[in-house]
């Protein structure tokens, strides 16, 4: 066997056991939904079902006429969109 299909295997092997410890996009997308509560969860809940995609990030809006979330989502055709989903606060 080659030097260089050994140095390939091993960097291939590193990079494999690295990327196992290290918490992927979804993984602290989830954690930060959860930090944000209920609503943002609920927020990236309908975002998610209203365009079929896989939500990438959820943010509050923080403005006072307009409460409620904007939620990044990866659309089926791979394209990002964004979602204004609505408060149910005071409602």
């Amino acid at each position: 066997m080659s030097k260089i299909v050994i140095w390939r295997s091993l960097l291939l092997l590193l990079l494999a056991a690295v990327g196992g410890l290290v918490p992927g996009p979804v993984n602290a997308d989830r954690e930060g939904r959860q930090a944000q509560g209920k609503d943002a969860e609920e927020a990236a809940e309908k975002a998610q079902q209203s365009t079929g995609g896989r939500v990438l990030n959820v943010q509050d809006q923080n403005h006072p006429d307009k409460g409620g979330y904007k939620v990044r989502v990866l659309t089926p055709d791979g394209r990002v969109r964004t979602v204004d989903v609505e408060s149910q606060k005071g409602k």
